[in-house]
């Protein structure tokens, strides 16, 4: 639960929000980042029930250009990026280390939240094991990862436009 106070009335505030979540893996190739748009304001008191039975669950925003969202996407991989793309928004690369292993995207403008974000890439060598250490205080943690390589020679922009056919 988020409380604001004291925001004078048609100020801008920025709430930023971080969280770690499993990618969904499509044919193998494709990881995918979905971002439910559920988690921002959806608890409209104004709006009638009327209204939010009607399917205006965002209202505000048609009325009056509020609840804009705009965000970036930091990727770190052990492998390099070697595709990248939204189904649902326009992106942009803002930002790139010199092996490729660290991307960051935004955005190219920000947007009514009116859909979810789907936001999906692929890396080189991607069925090669990959391997996470993590250390806290007084805990250590690691995590082994691999996706088998299977028979099915499909590169990831070719399963990318398969899944966007069936949206």
């Amino acid at each position: 639960m988020l409380n604001l106070g004291r925001v004078p009335p048609q100020q801008h505030i920025r709430v930023q929000v971080a969280f770690l979540q499993e990618l969904s893996l499509s044919g193998n190739k494709l990881y995918q980042l979905h971002l439910s748009k559920n988690i921002f304001p959806r608890y409209m008191d104004y709006v009638s029930v009327d209204q939010l039975n009607q399917g205006f669950r965002n209202i505000a925003s048609k009325e009056k250009n509020e609840f804009y969202w705009n965000f970036s996407v930091s990727l770190k991989n052990s492998h390099r990026l070697n595709f990248w793309d939204s189904s649902t928004h326009v992106m942009k690369l803002i930002d790139e280390n010199i092996s490729g292993t660290e991307s960051t995207f935004t955005l190219k403008e920000a947007s009514i939240i009116n859909k979810d974000f789907i936001f999906s890439f692929s890396t080189e060598n991607v069925a090669e094991p990959t391997y996470l250490l993590g250390h806290s205080h007084h805990l250590s943690s690691a995590m082994i990862s691999f996706v088998p390589e299977l028979e099915n020679k499909k590169n990831a922009e070719t399963i990318y436009q398969k899944i966007s056919e069936h949206k």
